[in-house]
């Protein structure tokens, strides 16, 4: 059996995800820590998600302070920290 999603439903889903921005100015190249950031709503377009956020983040280019992170996380590496937490 197939489910199907409506429009609205998913809008809606998206629409409680919160986004990451910086709490402070980061140059570019710097390793981004919890330090350095806050999440909050709304997720814009294009900005990573509270829920893809890792260690292994770093500025692709320079942030100013409350400005939302826009940085290309893969899934997979974002699957393997979430996959860590659950197992500590």
């Amino acid at each position: 059996m197939l489910f199907y999603t409506p429009f609205v439903e998913k809008k809606s889903i998206n629409e409680l995800q919160r986004g990451i921005f910086s709490n402070k100015p980061i140059k570019k190249g710097k390793k981004i820590t919890l330090s350095d950031i806050y999440f909050a709503f709304p997720l814009q377009i294009n900005q990573s998600s509270s829920g893809t956020f890792n260690d292994n983040l770093r500025a692709s280019k320079n942030y100013k302070a409350d400005q939302p992170i826009k940085e290309k996380v893969t899934i997979k590496t974002s699957n393997l920290i979430r996959e860590k937490l659950i197992k500590e």
